[in-house]
């Protein structure tokens, strides 16, 4: 077999009730395993959600909500997709804040490895009110995003794999992959007009 990619995609609102989609790849060798397509991107899931999420939560306002979270195989011939709720209850952010405008948030400019000048970015919309001051995030908000950033970064241990996943930057026209090396946290607000919508 060979490294296949997994995309994972956090499905949200925020208290307007704007639909908010963030979206990583994940690449992982599958040779030796032993489990079908589908479970495959079901354990990469269950591993993603268990090593970002409260990290990921913690950057996010309490009138954000995370509603489902998905993962599928996007190469060697794909998967049926895994969904879980998260749960019991409702997953809202932990930032002791509410949001200051859902469509500008931090970027993650993630960097791939030498040879490859095409980088990726991540978006984490839905800004708590007091995390920018003149138009810039606060140091408090900066560190709770390098927290991120590192979680991010570190091999995800997958049951059913011998070899550790890791983030990466993916091409779907070309179907191939670049390994993300660092991460590089864009202070100023972006703004992101994509994935507003629900997409099922």
């Amino acid at each position: 077999m060979a490294n296949q990619t997994f995309q994972i995609n956090f499905y949200g609102h925020d208290g307007a009730g704007n639909s908010l989609i963030n979206t990583w790849h994940v690449t992982i060798d599958d040779t030796g395993t032993v489990l079908s397509p589908f479970e495959q991107a079901n354990n990469v899931r269950i591993a993603f959600d268990s090593a970002i999420r409260v990290d990921w939560l913690a950057l996010m306002p309490t009138d954000y909500m995370l509603d489902y979270l998905s993962c599928k195989r996007v190469t060697g011939g794909g998967s049926p997709t895994s969904v879980d709720v998260p749960g019991p209850g409702p997953s809202p952010g932990i930032w002791a804040m509410t949001s200051a405008i859902s469509s500008a948030g931090l970027q993650l400019a993630m960097i791939p490895g030498p040879g490859n000048n095409s980088i990726g970015k991540s978006f984490l919309p839905c800004v708590p009110a007091d995390a920018i001051v003149e138009s810039r995030f606060t140091g408090a908000y900066e560190t709770a995003a390098a927290v991120i950033q590192g979680a991010l970064l570190t091999n995800l241990t997958v049951t059913g794999f011998s070899a550790a996943g890791f983030l990466s930057i993916f091409h779907r026209a070309l179907g191939t992959f670049n390994a993300v090396f660092a991460i590089e946290l864009r202070v100023k607000p972006g703004v992101q007009r994509k994935r507003l919508t629900p997409v099922y």
